[in-house]
């Protein structure tokens, strides 16, 4: 009768467990993390850097995998193209996933993030015997996970506006987006 009884203790124990991780699942997709990034900013201390927020305004923690962003020059009033992101190598990505700590954000959190080193002038550019401006525009992504481990992006893409002297999100969801 007393094996019975562990016998049965055991199989309960083993539903509760995973019936407390079927919950717990149920929550993070209820209430998922969602990355937006924020504050960017160039900052020029010797080595220009690109420095950003990245805030969870979801409701459960995220660990930040991957974060990484680009800078380029876009002709003013041209539009970004896909292909005006410089590709990566694999290797990098696979390399820079291993390498960097991999920082929790819990809900409502925010954290500083620097990004590489970059050339922070604003360029003009002589084309067809005119001066055409050229800006800077950011462009780059945060790859993060859940608690229930699914991996979920979020991209973002800045053009400088000189008169508000900060970058401005551009308005094309192929860049702004959150996963």
């Amino acid at each position: 009768l007393t094996a019975a009884l562990v016998y049965v203790a055991l199989l309960q124990r083993r539903t509760m467990v995973a019936q407390r991780d079927l919950l717990e699942r149920q929550y993070v997709a209820t209430f998922r993390p969602q990355l937006k990034v924020r504050g960017i900013r160039i900052e020029e201390h010797g080595i220009p850097t690109i420095k950003y927020a990245i805030t969870n305004q979801g409701g459960s923690p995220a660990i930040v995998i991957r974060h990484i962003v680009g800078l380029g020059l876009l002709h003013d009033g041209a539009t970004l193209p896909l292909d005006q992101w410089p590709p990566l190598k694999q290797e990098w990505l696979e390399e820079s996933e291993n390498l960097i700590a991999k920082p929790t954000l819990a809900a409502g959190a925010s954290m500083l993030f620097t990004g590489p080193a970059v050339e922070a002038a604003i360029l003009v550019h002589m084309d067809n015997n005119r001066f055409k401006p050229t800006l800077p525009y950011l462009l780059g992504y945060v790859l993060y996970e859940d608690e229930a481990g699914v991996r979920r992006y979020t991209g973002f893409a800045r053009l400088y506006n000189p008169r508000s002297k900060r970058f401005s999100p551009m308005d094309d969801p192929d860049y702004e987006y959150a996963d």
